[in-house]
């Protein structure tokens, strides 16, 4: 009797002659021999079947399944995977290769562990799409160590992709989960299908997968501009909502799923489809989905993320490409987000409520009279002891001026929390932004000043280019030419940390260059505010922040390009709110204060997020800070922390 094998590896084929016989020397060559390996031959018009057919007759573990015609990607993987035998399965594409022990490190991953699913990390070679490097190295990073309950900060943590995972095949059987056909993007449906109904997922970051980024690949012909591929991504999303609906999770997940699945491939549907015919079919698809499926009970928060993603990532691309045919218009009575002409969201005032749409279709009211004052709980602030000579001294030689908060995240806000604060309390005549140019601008602070960030900040030197006199307050800085080649005598240029004042000195700039401390160091005890009035955001912010865990010791940790290590999350604070440069007063403050309460509900704080360190560090919270990609927290450690005698420490927890 024919022993059953321990895994079954999936292998599509399909016009790959030039890189097939490498994917077939890597899985024939496993260190794990007890193994089959189902090749699907999908009548490609190459040699690939030829060279794979060499291998099954060396090799019985080898098997080839043959269709009739073309079928593309998913319903190849289907057939392999109806075909298959083992209890374990692993996909690998045939333009790609495994290390000589994937098999078996992925196996004893899961087993050991007994995690419903395993994942690796991978290497890439770039054949195309070299651009893509950066997003990828983020992209494919394991963010996690060893192995963790599934929920939906993990879930949203992981690339979707088919091949660097071992699957559990009575998960597959007993939940009906294949690949969709007809479709691209097929992986994030079968990740998202499978993570549901896994329990937990074990971690290796040894980079066993070997994935080709080549031309003619179906990721690369996605992005192509004679193809509109990225309605998929939409149509996936649906496809999804209806797998909810098949295991009555809908009211369960709902939450989850118009904000962290959604709206984001809505988001990308948009950024990435090429015509506008393509346009018109994803907002009606998009629109005729929420008419049907829209579950009043979304938070406000996501709605809130709808509009400012829609703002953000079609303003970009409408600018270049469609000549800036994106637009808001905005009145008395009512505000539009427009793109091709076409309403994609719209909030109407009235008396006592504000009407809100999306795609045409009536979506839920705010009703004003619903506003009410929150008191906030903060405890007593731990100031900082640091000289503001240098500071005063430059911002009291200005008349009144216009200040432009950073544009990021909800560290921003602190900084723009403090930094007025510090206005207000030394007497100094300010005006928030408002979007017209000024003679005077005192601009920051943040981290916005690396290449990480500079599509953000390059459109800020546009609003310097005409002011007499611009002031840029306690920021870092790291590879930003293009602001290096602005700054004139008319720049002063305060630096948080000693990496950032050295780097900018030794530019050789006309500008003054001060070193000093971060903005949100100057917080203090009457800078707080309480209680704030809260309307419908500030309540749904409130809302979901105070419903949120936050353990006694709480890692707030990120989960961007900035990020330097595989830490576990808890909850990323930060990420919770964006876009402090154009924010108003009332929303600064409220954000700001929400902030150290949120962290002042944990004992002791592990983060490299600098802001969520310094509000932990405010608050009398013990601290553990992390670095960052740049070394940014380290460095502001050094200058700032390390001599105050704070409970702050540099490094993991013991």
């Amino acid at each position: 009797m024919k022993k059953t094998p321990k895994i079954s590896i999936i292998v599509p084929v399909y016009n790959v002659a030039e890189y097939i016989d490498q994917c077939m020397e890597s899985l024939v060559n496993q260190t794990m021999t007890d193994i089959e390996i189902i090749c699907v031959d999908d009548c490609g018009t190459d040699n690939s079947m030829e060279i794979v057919q060499k291998y099954a007759d060396a090799d019985s573990r080898v098997r080839i399944i043959k269709h009739e015609h073309n079928m593309g990607l998913s319903a190849s993987r289907n057939t392999a995977l109806k075909n298959s035998s083992a209890p374990y399965i692993m996909c690998c594409d045939s333009d790609d290769y495994y290390t000589p022990d994937m098999c078996r490190i992925m196996l004893e991953t899961l087993e050991t562990s007994g995690a419903d699913i395993a994942m690796c990390g991978i290497n890439i070679t770039y054949l195309a799409d070299h651009h893509l490097k950066d997003s990828d190295d983020e992209y494919y990073r394991i963010k996690y160590s060893g192995t963790v309950d599934v929920d939906d900060n993990v879930i949203g943590s992981c690339d979707v992709s088919s091949w660097n995972k071992i699957y559990r095949r009575e998960i597959l059987d007993k939940y009906e989960i294949q690949w969709p056909t007809g479709l691209k993007y097929e992986d994030a449906y079968f990740f998202y299908a499978y993570m549901l109904h896994a329990k937990r997922i074990a971690f290796t970051d040894e980079k066993l997968y070997c994935y080709r980024r080549r031309p003619g690949s179906i990721m690369n012909k996605t992005f192509a501009k004679t193809h509109d591929y990225a309605i998929d991504h939409l149509k996936i999303a649906i496809k999804l909502y209806q797998y909810l609906g098949k295991y009555d999770l809908c009211n369960k997940r709902s939450d989850n799923f118009w904000k962290n699945i959604f709206i984001p491939y809505v988001n990308f549907a948009i950024w990435n489809t090429q015509t506008k015919s393509g346009m018109r079919d994803v907002i009606k698809l998009a629109s005729d989905f929420v008419r049907e499926n829209y579950v009043y009970g979304v938070t406000d928060l996501t709605i809130d993320q709808t509009i400012r993603q829609i703002e953000r990532k079609t303003y970009q691309k409408t600018k270049k490409i469609w000549g800036g045919i994106f637009a808001i218009k905005q009145n008395m009575d009512k505000t539009e987000y427009r793109f091709l002409g076409i309403p994609l969201y719209k909030i109407k005032n009235r008396r006592n409520r504000h009407q809100h749409y999306f795609c045409g279709i009536h979506l839920f009211n705010h009703h004003l009279q619903d506003a009410s004052a929150i008191r906030f709980n903060v405890p007593k602030i731990s100031t900082f002891d640091i000289n503001n000579d240098n500071l005063l001294a430059e911002l009291s030689s200005m008349p009144e001026f216009t200040y432009i908060p950073n544009p990021g995240n909800m560290g921003d806000m602190l900084i723009a929390f403090a930094t007025l604060g510090f206005f207000d309390q030394n007497g100094i005549k300010y005006k928030l932004n408002t979007g017209t140019p000024d003679k005077y601008i005192v601009y920051g602070g943040g981290g916005i000043w690396t290449a990480d960030y500079h599509e953000h900040w390059i459109r800020l030197l546009d609003s310097f280019r005409d002011a007499e006199r611009v002031i840029i307050l306690p920021s870092s800085f790291n590879n930003c030419p293009d602001l290096i080649d602005a700054l004139d005598e008319r720049f002063v240029v305060f630096c948080r940390e000693r990496q950032s004042y050295e780097y900018m000195k030794s530019q050789n700039t006309r500008a003054k260059i001060i070193l000093d401390h971060d903005m949100a160091f100057r917080i203090n005890d009457k800078t707080l505010h309480n209680p704030l009035p809260a309307g419908p955001d500030e309540m749904a912010l409130l809302n979901k922040l105070r419903t949120s865990r936050v353990n006694k010791t709480a890692w707030f940790t990120r989960r961007d390009c900035e990020s330097a290590g595989s830490y576990q999350s808890d909850i990323d604070l930060s990420s919770y709110v964006y876009g402090s440069d154009t924010a108003s007063r009332a929303w600064i403050d409220f954000t700001a204060m929400l902030m150290l309460e949120t962290v002042a509900r944990a004992n002791t704080i592990v983060t490299d997020r600098l802001h969520v360190a310094i509000a932990g560090i405010l608050t009398g919270r013990n601290v553990c800070m992390l670095d960052n990609s740049y070394k940014k927290l380290s460095n502001v450690y050094q200058h700032t922390i390390e001599s105050q005698n704070k409970n702050v420490k540099f490094g993991l927890p013991e």
